[in-house]
């Protein structure tokens, strides 16, 4: 069974057009799981990749898309028929007599061009005519499909690709699954918002790499307007979410922040802790929020010299040692096995090695660096994403 999945990123840093030109493309990842298998690091034990796993990994992945189950493949609408009636594909009703569908052509690369030479993405849509066209020439196969038709929200979405790289001129793919909608927690649609929020795609990759999974606890020791913790219930609804952030009431409201989450309909988090993180006390109440048990999870994307009180120690380092001093009282701060995952943003003259904790601190908080990446964010400024694993 092959598995198309469309991606799409976005930048924040980029410019209109090229935002543009990223939208109106199509970057596709084609897997085969008829043979595919992974050892999962988690259970030591080889795993067939299902669809129903690959459902989930889009439903939380904010560079996905979507992701189709390829039924055939063929140069001709007519062929593409004729493959298709030999798969399995779904003719019945899935979900009762009277299981709706639908069928849409998408056309990108050479295909991609009206009269006008525009192509087709994620605004402009294939012409009516060109898509009437291709359903009739197939009409062997649509007249199999029972229940009726719904464009809108249909229970079965049949689509028609044309110039896949790497496929045959034309593609008949089912939709399985829409990858989540970020939007929903962007910045521009929320109540409480800071001046400096992270975007939904960065707190997405942060909760990702956390590997959060169903019932953890995650804290956010520079929560703000609680981004992270809004993309970790996204994820898992589930999850036990902790905020701590030194601003004051007048800085940033607080009920603002549970009526985000209410209006998503997310479970709000168990706490938000008005304080340092950086004081033993206000991390108490943090743990205390879950028990008095470390975190399975911490999120940090700390606001560098906007509230901060003044101190020569970036904050990650500053971090890194309370959760030293918490280990060594017993108290730790993370879970064995549990991630650090941190943004650490600089100019790009200055030396990463004086933001983040050396090996000797790393040592005494029993953490080991796992990895790190740099994002250019302009000319001026890069941030890097490191990942420390709690030993």
């Amino acid at each position: 069974m092959g598995f198309t999945t469309p991606l799409l990123f976005s930048d924040a840093t980029r410019t209109i057009d090229e935002l543009d030109d990223l939208y109106g493309a199509m970057q596709y990842v084609e897997i085969d799981t008829t043979s595919l298998k992974q050892t999962s690091s988690v259970v030591k034990e080889s795993i067939e990749l299902t669809s129903e796993l690959l459902i989930k990994a889009c439903k939380r992945c904010s560079l996905i898309r979507e992701v189709y189950n390829i039924i055939a493949e063929a140069d001709t609408y007519q062929d593409l028929a004729e493959v298709a009636l030999e798969s399995d594909i779904p003719f019945e009703p899935v979900d009762g007599l009277n299981s709706s569908w639908s069928v849409r052509l998408r056309q990108y690369g050479a295909y991609a061009k009206n009269n006008e030479g525009q192509r087709f993405g994620k605004r402009i849509r294939s012409s009516l005519s060109l898509e009437k066209q291709a359903i009739f020439s197939m009409s062997t196969l649509f007249e199999k499909l029972e229940g009726p038709v719904n464009l809108k929200t249909p229970a079965r979405a049949f689509y028609i690709f044309e110039g896949l790289q790497g496929s045959s001129s034309k593609v008949f793919a089912i939709k399985l699954a829409t990858g989540p909608k970020t939007s929903t927690i962007a910045p521009i649609t929320r109540i409480c918002v800071t001046r400096t929020p992270l975007c939904p795609v960065a707190a997405f990759l942060m909760c990702n790499i956390a590997r959060i999974r169903p019932q953890n606890t995650v804290l956010d020791p520079y929560a703000g307007s609680c981004s992270t913790l809004l993309a970790a219930t996204m994820i898992e609804s589930s999850c036990k979410t902790v905020g701590i952030d030194i601003a004051r009431a007048s800085q940033i409201n607080r009920d603002d922040i549970l009526e985000d989450f209410a209006a998503r309909q997310l479970p709000s988090p168990i706490a938000l802790v008005q304080g340092d993180c950086t004081q033993i006390n206000v991390r108490h109440k943090a743990r205390a929020a879950i028990g008095h048990e470390p975190f399975d999870a911490i999120l940090a994307d700390p606001p560098y010299g906007i509230r901060e009180k003044p101190s020569s120690k970036p904050p990650l380092v500053q971090l890194v040692e309370c959760m030293a001093e918490d280990r060594q009282n017993n108290t730790p701060l993370l879970k064995t096995g549990g991630r650090l995952v941190c943004f650490v943003p600089l100019a790009v003259t200055e030396e990463l090695v004086f933001y983040i904790p050396n090996e000797e601190l790393l040592k005494s908080a029993g953490l080991k660096l796992s990895g790190m990446k740099e994002q250019p964010l302009n000319e001026i400024l890069s941030r890097w994403l490191l990942v420390y694993v709690s030993k």
